[in-house]
């Protein structure tokens, strides 16, 4: 039997991603309800059989690809927090989580997925549709990222030069192009600083283009693992911790981040250290973040679950969750914390 326990979520630990909507309520109210589309793609445990927090990052590209900066985030920098600056956030979690996980992500992304001949038109969102498709939302899980849309089939063979199709998964189709083969890409190539590409293999339907990371050793396996978690042959998060199944359903947003850990041990043990500038939140085995923003203002959402009787007091929670922003509500129950809190691009007298 898995034991979930203590999570910190740091902007040094998470890799950055949100579904649209988030359903108002108190912590507990929305446990048995269906998780989030992107949900499905969740694993319960690292795919690598390791005891590190399993960390994503959800985009919601609906109306169109997010890149930086980001409009999303303009609020907040009208208010100076600087996203490569935590100091600037003073202790926010709830700035420092969204914020640095999401630029994390987006850091040297091409790096990690321009060995892929249709990486650049996989970037397309619903105004800018390439003859591959088009892109509703971005997941990054475990090493990949799970492109979801509407997609041509044939259009996105034909780019994949040197692949070769392998196996079939019911509407997906798997292909992979081994480390040996002939490089006449004609896109993005690693760099003498960069990532050695070896094999490199990708799953696509037309719903959706499962892409691992060119670091993964073998990508294949990747693939089919994340194919297992879809298909339901493998445990997904919300349905192996209800704890965690509610905290998916209870926030989204443009950008959504979040993670959960399979790490055993003693009350006191801490998997990850926190930055001295991110305030802690206690023993969490899951934190799940929201992000919106409409231009003039931004939402940050926090859903948090924690072991039995290990919550902190909720006097010792607020100071480190929207205690900076314009409008704040926080709920507790014994086991969860639910927090929405909204910043004002501009406010009087600053």
């Amino acid at each position: 039997m898995r034991t979930r326990r203590q999570f910190v979520a740091t902007v040094a630990a998470l890799p950055v991603v949100g579904a649209a909507g988030c359903p108002d309520g108190s912590p507990g109210e929305r446990a048995d309800e269906s998780p989030r589309p992107y949900a499905r793609w969740l694993p319960a445990s690292h795919p690598d059989d390791s005891a590190d927090a399993v960390t994503y990052v959800h985009e919601d590209w609906s109306d169109g690809p997010l890149g930086g900066p980001p409009e999303l985030f303009a609020a907040w920098e009208a208010r100076g927090y600087e996203p490569s600056n935590p100091e600037s956030y003073d202790g926010d979690r709830m700035i420092a989580v969204p914020f640095g996980g999401f630029f994390r992500v987006l850091f040297g992304i091409t790096d990690r997925y321009g060995a892929y001949p249709f990486y650049l038109d996989l970037r397309s969102g619903p105004d800018d549709a390439t003859e591959v498709g088009e892109t509703a939302s971005v997941l990054r899980v475990a090493a990949a990222t799970v492109y979801r849309g509407s997609y041509n089939l044939e259009e996105l063979a034909g780019r994949a030069d040197n692949f070769e199709e392998v196996d079939t998964r019911g509407a997906f189709t798997l292909y992979e192009r081994p480390a040996e083969a002939d490089d006449d890409r004609d896109t993005p190539t690693p760099g003498p600083d960069e990532p050695d590409v070896g094999a490199l293999a990708f799953a696509a339907s037309e719903s959706a283009v499962v892409v691992p990371e060119v670091t993964v050793e073998d990508p294949l396996d990747r693939v089919e693992t994340l194919l297992d978690v879809r298909q339901g042959e493998a445990e997904r998060i919300w349905e192996a911790d209800m704890d965690a199944g509610w905290a998916l359903s209870t926030v989204g947003g443009t950008i959504s981040v979040g993670a959960w850990t399979d790490r055993s041990g003693d009350a006191g043990e801490r998997p990850y250290q926190v930055l001295e500038t991110v305030r802690d939140i206690g023993p969490t085995t899951a934190e799940i973040y929201a992000v919106d923003d409409d231009g003039s203002e931004v939402t940050s959402r926090l859903a948090a679950t924690y072991p039995e009787g290990e919550r902190p007091p909720r006097d010792e929670i607020e100071p480190a969750t929207g205690h900076t922003a314009d409008e704040r509500d926080v709920e507790t129950t014994e086991r969860r914390l639910e927090v929405t809190a909204t910043w004002q691009a501009e406010t009087d007298g600053a």
